[in-house]
Formats: structure tokens, sequence, C-alpha cells
């Protein structure tokens, strides 16, 4: 998100499924920031912690903004969680603006991933919960993975990849993948 302290003064930065505003706090300019989030919780925690930013109760497929409007999203793990994923990635080209930098970044199910699940997210939920089964749960949660989410941003945006922490292209081998995606004009949209 610190690529987003570059971006010309005034223009705002939409942050999708921003949850308590974990990301927001890497902004010089707060006042610019748009959380998004349909966890109303969670989106009191953000006034709270940063009354200057703007925080939306709202629906990734169904995004309240004109079209053409954005030119700077944000969104980390979120994607994976849409269940109506081809809606919110049709939705949020309309949304943005021709030369929009996106940034969407996923977990990389399989391999370091789920490792590092196991590991400490599983055994925090089975002892929080001890009747509920954690890989239903997780399947549930989670009902994209990483080639999904890049396959239906792909109708509609250029992406480019970086992947975390290694770097090395690979889903097995990384933590996270950082998309970088550059909207398509309508010569280029592939048929969905």
């Amino acid at each position: 998100m610190h690529h987003l302290n570059r971006r010309p003064k005034g223009e705002w930065v939409l942050d999708i499924g921003c949850g308590d505003g974990a990301h927001v706090v890497h902004l010089k300019d707060r006042s610019t920031y748009i959380g998004l989030d349909r966890n109303m919780e969670r989106l009191e925690i953000l006034k709270r912690n940063y009354p200057e930013a703007t925080a939306i109760y709202g629906d990734a497929a169904s995004l309240p903004f004109r079209s053409g409007s954005l030119k700077h999203v944000f969104s980390c793990n979120a994607f994976e969680h849409l269940w109506n994923l081809k809606d919110a990635v049709v939705d949020l080209y309309r949304c943005t603006d021709k030369k929009a930098s996106l940034v969407i970044v996923v977990p990389t199910e399989g391999g370091l991933w789920n490792i590092g699940r196991n590991i400490l997210s599983k055994p925090h939920f089975q002892r929080k919960y001890p009747d509920v089964d954690f890989e239903f749960i997780s399947h549930v949660e989670h009902c994209n993975e990483a080639r999904q989410v890049i396959r239906t941003l792909e109708t509609f945006f250029y992406i480019q990849k970086k992947y975390r922490p290694s770097g090395i292209p690979s889903m097995m081998l990384n933590i996270f993948v950082e998309l970088y995606c550059q909207r398509k004009d309508a010569s280029g949209l592939m048929r969905i």
C-alpha cells in the first residue's frame, strides 16, 4: 500500500474488504481513504481509529461509485472470500478509470500458505471453537483460490504478478501473490 503515497494529492483510494483498516496505517493522507466492507463492526473500529477515513458498508459486487470514477484501488485478503467474484470484477471494471492502478493481494492456497494455516490458524481456531470443523470453515470462507481470482481479473485487466515472500513465480513456494492490474480497453476484453 506504500505505493499509494505517491498518488497525486487529493486522489482517493478505495480499499475493498478493508475490515478494521489494517492497511490504512501505511497511508500518509488518510483523508482520501475509502474503506469498503460488509462487516459493520469492523468498519466501526476503522472509524474509531481513523476518524478522517471514509467507511462504507457495501458489497464489492455492487460498488457505490460512478462509472470510471476510481483511480486507485487496493485489496488485501478479500477476493478469495467473494462468493460473487465475477460480478465484483465486472463492477470493479465499470468503476475504474482507464488509467486506474489496482493492487489486489491474495493468498496462494497450497504450499507455504497451508503450512502457515496449519501451524498458526488451525490450532487457534480449534481452541476457540472445538466443535467446529476447521477445514469445512476454511473451504467455505476461502471460496476462490488465487488462480481463480487471477483468471477472473484477466478477463478485464492486464496483470503483473509479484510472488511473496520468495519472489519465485510459484503458488507453492509463496504465501501471497500481489496482482498489479491495468484496465483493458473494450477492444481487449475477453468474453465471459
